[in-house]
């Protein structure tokens, strides 16, 4: 089962009672979200879609967001718009010290949804973090993606 494995890269014991007590963990912190739309389908059942979006890279640690995205970051529904990494974070670590931090990436990757990846910042924080990642780097010459002439 894919939360097996989601625990086991957590680091979280394989034991089937601790799975489950922490499947239930996260049942419960779903079912405490406001409810502002329409749910369709219990915690239990929007659990398992969350977690079958999920793709674990082994070679950079990313869990990459395979559903949904809006450039780049993962959504998902639930009665309203989730951003994927926000409400993983938020269900695996801690909710936001403030209603307006902003779930800011470590790995510059931001399809990943891996909350050891993912931390609390602010609006400033995460524009001098994005400022000093690749995303925000200009290209020029024939690195640019509309270059037409090589260096040589």
């Amino acid at each position: 089962m894919k939360l097996e494995l989601i625990l086991r890269l957590l680091g979280r014991s394989e034991e089937p009672q601790e799975l489950e007590q922490l499947k239930l963990e996260l049942v419960h912190k779903l079912d405490s979200l406001p409810n502002l739309g329409g749910r369709r389908t219990s915690p239990e059942a929007f659990l398992e879609k969350l977690i079958l979006k999920i793709s674990a890279d082994s070679t950079s640690e990313c869990w990459n967001w395979v559903g949904t995205n809006n450039n780049g970051y993962g959504r998902i529904e639930w009665g309203v718009s989730f951003r994927a990494h926000r409400l993983i974070k938020e269900l695996i670590h801690s909710p936001p010290p403030k209603s307006d931090s902003y779930a800011c990436h470590k790995c510059d990757n931001p399809s990943c949804v891996n909350p050891d990846h993912i931390y609390w910042g602010d609006a400033m924080s995460n524009s001098i973090d994005r400022a000093n990642s690749r995303l925000e780097r200009y290209l020029y010459g024939s690195e640019h993606s509309s270059s037409k002439l090589n260096e040589e």
